[in-house]
């Protein structure tokens, strides 16, 4: 062998283990995971902007009736769209799966199908809208002016609910086929006309309530339509089609089903959880709804933040599982791991540093923000407890071990659920806020106990 050729085996092998050469494989491996990481970092972290900007906006009005009204009917639009997150996770698994055995038939039908699903819920969720407002909504308390705030805001939200989700199967399509750069670009479009919308409307023509929901359906519209002119023509470049060892169509909507079924539970329970909170929140008083409202857009920053490895692991953990490579199913997971750790110990450090100050942009009013100050140092740790649930999430979704994902948040759900009943009964608000971080640290450990399996099926 010559010296020229040292380079070329050199390649060859790191291709094949992923992580057998230190010299080598570990900084290929680390510049993939943050090319994926880092832009959907990015896209993440604006994901809960347009709930963060409805909140900054009416808050500027010192209304706690009006914030704690927005409060309500951001938690019950989150709850209603976001239990169809499936449509994201469940179409990133099955992508990721199938760029790893180089099925580009199976990449395009995963984008056709999931884009039918999503069209088809949005809009029945349109025609449920106003009977799950007038069943589900009550259920959350709070006074009577609260609730009717509530309701205009998911009213008007809803409307553009075949754009969130149609949104949601696009941003998993391209998590699966590596594109997080454009997955960033929408979310940018998203917020940057969001803001601009928020602004119209409320500052300039006083909607207050009604105009910050119109201002995020809107920006939902508009951004669903220039994501689908967008991923439709990067499914058309992936190349030709090959028919061997591809799926029919119906197939594929078969697979979709069957992971997505167990993801739907998945995601009931875990908003469960959240929307209980929400409740109790409401049986406290106004002050304390608004005040926790703020401080779960903060959860959402830090959940984006650290999904962004989440996502990494799903579309790599699917590529080594397409594949068969548990090797680098096994680096995948180490190597994202230690950043999902440096990342969650940054996160908390940022929190600690500037919560003080950013905490009264959020709302005039001062008790809202006194009270959002007294629970906030649970919000300082939240980044550290809950960084293994989230990158496990990524690990068994891009495996499509939806049944692990299913059963794993039911058992944490059910701990969840008691616990934040307790902590209400014996220390209000920062019960409230104690247990919930339980609930993060409790998510973890059925996905810890159960990944050896997810290896011994790729032996198999």
């Amino acid at each position: 062998m010559s010296s020229s050729d040292l380079p070329q085996l050199t390649a060859a092998l790191s291709s094949i283990s992923g992580a057998v050469l230190p010299g080598h494989a570990r900084p290929s491996l680390n510049r993939r995971i943050w090319s994926i990481a880092f832009p959907a970092i990015m896209a993440n972290l604006t994901t809960v902007l347009p709930g963060l900007c409805d909140t900054a906006f009416v808050g500027r009005s010192g209304d706690a009736f009006e914030q704690a009204g927005v409060a309500l009917g951001t938690a019950f639009t989150a709850l209603a769209l976001w239990a169809f997150g499936f449509l994201r996770m469940g179409t990133t698994g099955i992508t990721a799966q199938a760029n790893g055995a180089r099925d580009i038939r199976e990449m395009r039908e995963a984008l056709v199908w999931s884009l039918v699903l999503a069209l088809g819920i949005g809009l029945a969720l349109i025609l449920a809208a106003i009977p799950l407002a007038a069943f589900v909504l009550p259920l959350y308390g709070g006074p009577p002016q609260v609730q009717d705030y509530a309701a205009q805001y998911f009213h008007l939200r809803l409307l553009a609910a075949p754009f969130d989700l149609t949104l949601y199967a696009m941003m998993g399509w391209l998590i699966g086929v590596q594109r997080a750069r454009v997955m960033f670009a929408l979310q940018f479009i998203l917020n940057a006309l969001n803001i601009a919308l928020c602004w119209l409307f409320v500052v300039h023509f006083n909607y207050d309530v009604m105009g910050v929901a119109a201002a995020t359906a809107v920006a939902q519209a508009v951004t669903a339509i220039a994501g689908f002119v967008w991923t439709r023509g990067i499914a058309r470049k992936l190349g030709p089609a090959s028919t061997r060892g591809t799926t029919f169509a119906f197939e594929m909507l078969g697979r979709l089903a069957r992971i997505n079924r167990d993801i739907f539970i998945r995601t009931l329970a875990l908003m469960l959880v959240f929307n209980y909170f929400i409740h109790l929140s409401a049986r406290l008083e106004e002050v304390t709804l608004a005040a926790n409202q703020i401080l779960i857009g903060f959860l959402g920053l830090i959940a984006n933040g650290l999904d962004g490895f989440a996502q990494s692991a799903e579309t790599l953990v699917g590529e080594a599982v397409g594949a068969k490579d548990r090797r680098r199913l096994s680096a995948t997971l180490w190597a994202n791991l230690g950043w999902s750790l440096g990342l969650a110990a940054l996160l908390s450090l940022l929190l600690w540093v500037a919560g003080a100050f950013l905490l009264p942009h959020f709302s005039a009013n001062a008790e809202v923000v006194a009270e959002a100050q007294r629970v906030f140092p649970w919000v300082i740790v939240a980044p550290i407890v809950s960084v293994w649930c989230f990158l496990l999430d990524g690990v068994f979704i891009g495996a499509t071990r939806g049944r692990e994902l299913r059963d794993g948040m039911l058992i944490s759900a059910l701990a969840g659920l008691a616990a934040l009943q307790c902590a209400f009964w014996f220390d209000g608000n920062a019960g409230l806020w104690a247990a919930l971080t339980l609930f993060f640290g409790i998510r973890a450990l059925p996905l810890a106990l159960w990944y050896r399996r997810i290896p011994a099926a790729l032996a198999s």
